[in-house]
């Protein structure tokens, strides 16, 4: 369904693309505005995947995966605005192409030195996403003749998909002794090793201040949700799946908006965010190997930290 709902959007923007050479239409009466936009935008950052060491219980590491995240998305933005008051937005962005990333995974088996990673892989990856966002917004009347408020309400579902190819390994045939650690180091050429899947859902809140310079406006804004995530990692050399939960997870985003109109009906806009899930998120993991399955409570991790850039173009009547 959500396949159907996103082609149908993208449909919409080529319609819009062909119709105007700024990629985006929009209506004006008295009572309400509509627009189709257009957009791009440059993803940037690192997710990380950490097994807890259930022997300690101050976060040491049993294993941390850092998945680095970087994309190019293309999409489309639908928006309300009703008396120039209560405003209604959905979004929809997927990948364009994939690009080449890392990762990097370290194991950490010396429970006598905790810290000290015993095993490493590093590997090219691709990434896939999708973003769906819908929010609510209330606007305040000027302040002080040039400032505006607002506050935002909104559920945000981000699906992200990542393959990998090992290139090398470091690895230690005996961790305990000094010949024995670190002592196995090996290349590879893109031998398959993880597929990891992570779907993402947030309720959240917020407010933004907003003011207009002549030609630009400018407005920046704060967002906190809590929601749940569910990461799915296919070992695939194992031939095991881990399946992680967690639930009221904190979500926090903060972002700048910008746009320039070049002439009364022509606008450029730019914009960047950054977002973040806070480590010490911790969670239940189910493993499964086809045969048997173990449940393990509270020795999954999950944390990250995103920036986003993007820009459009825009055309008013």
């Amino acid at each position: 369904m959500k396949k159907i709902f996103l082609i149908l959007i993208l449909i919409l923007v080529v319609i819009s693309t062909i119709y105007s050479i700024d990629k985006s239409v929009v209506f004006n009466n008295d009572i309400m505005t509509i627009s189709l936009k257009a957009g791009m935008k440059m993803l940037y950052g690192q997710t990380n995947e950490i097994v807890y060491n259930p022997e300690f219980t101050n976060g040491t590491y049993l294993s941390k995966l850092e998945w680095r995240q970087d994309a190019t998305m293309i999409g489309g933005k639908l928006h309300f605005d009703f008396f120039d008051r209560i405003i209604i937005n959905g979004s929809v962005y997927t990948n364009l192409g994939t690009r080449k990333g890392l990762m990097e995974d370290f194991d950490y088996l010396d429970n006598e030195k905790p810290t000290t990673w015993t095993h490493y892989s590093l590997s090219e990856t691709e990434m896939e996403i999708q973003t769906y966002d819908l929010n609510l917004a209330v606007r305040t009347n000027k302040i002080l003749g040039f400032l505006e408020f607002d506050g935002i309400f909104g559920m945000r579902n981000e699906q992200r998909y990542w393959t990998d190819a090992l290139q090398s390994i470091i690895y230690s045939s005996n961790y305990t002794e000094e010949d024995g650690f670190r002592d196995i180091e090996q290349d590879l050429e893109d031998v398959p090793g993880i597929n990891y899947d992570v779907s993402m859902i947030f309720p959240y809140a917020g407010a933004g201040i907003a003011t207009t310079f002549n030609k630009l406006y400018m407005r920046i804004y704060g967002l906190y949700g809590i929601g749940d995530i569910t990461a799915i990692d296919n070992h695939l050399l194992r031939g095991i799946t881990f399946v992680d939960t967690f639930e009221n997870v904190t979500y926090l985003e903060t972002g700048i908006e910008m746009s320039w109109d070049f002439t009364e009906h022509t606008y450029f806009s730019l914009g960047g965010t950054y977002s973040m899930i806070p480590e010490g998120t911790v969670g239940d993991t189910l493993l499964w190997d086809g045969e048997f399955k173990q449940y393990h409570n509270d020795i999954a991790g999950f944390s990250q930290e995103s920036i986003t850039i993007d820009f459009g173009f825009g055309l008013e009547y």
